[in-house]
């Protein structure tokens, strides 16, 4: 029984914004705003796998008066630095000024000129004073 309920805690989690990781302010699920404060970092993690060439980057770029895009960082899931298993993206952001605006992101081969995007995903953020 404890296994079944592990296992759906895992299933589920990614699907409602929540994740077993304690990390404040990181947002993985599009269907869930991300609401932060004026000055608050906040982080966007989505699934990767950049052995296969794709990656995420900005569908259009981020509203500058209200958020600052401060870095990327993928982390691997692989051990012993096994090739093919994919990891995690990780967008950092500054939220600057109070507003509303979106996050739009696509993961797509780079250089693959004339083809949509795999995967878009689209996060609604709300900064508060």
């Amino acid at each position: 029984m404890k296994k079944v309920l592990i296992l759906t805690l895992l299933i589920l989690l990614p699907i409602t914004g929540f994740s077993l990781d304690d990390t404040k302010n990181m947002y993985n699920n599009p269907n869930v705003p991300v609401e932060v404060q004026v000055g608050d970092e906040f982080s966007i993690a989505l699934p990767s796998n950049p052995t296969t060439g794709y990656k995420w980057e900005l569908l259009k770029p981020v509203d500058d008066d209200i958020l600052e895009l401060q870095d990327t960082e993928y982390t691997s899931k692989c051990k012993d630095g096994l090739v093919g298993c994919g990891g995690v993206e990780v967008w950092n952001f500054f939220a600057a000024s109070e507003g509303e605006t979106t996050i739009s992101l696509k993961y797509e081969r780079p250089w693959e000129k004339n083809v949509k995007p795999i995967q878009t995903r689209v996060f609604k953020v709300i900064v508060n004073p």
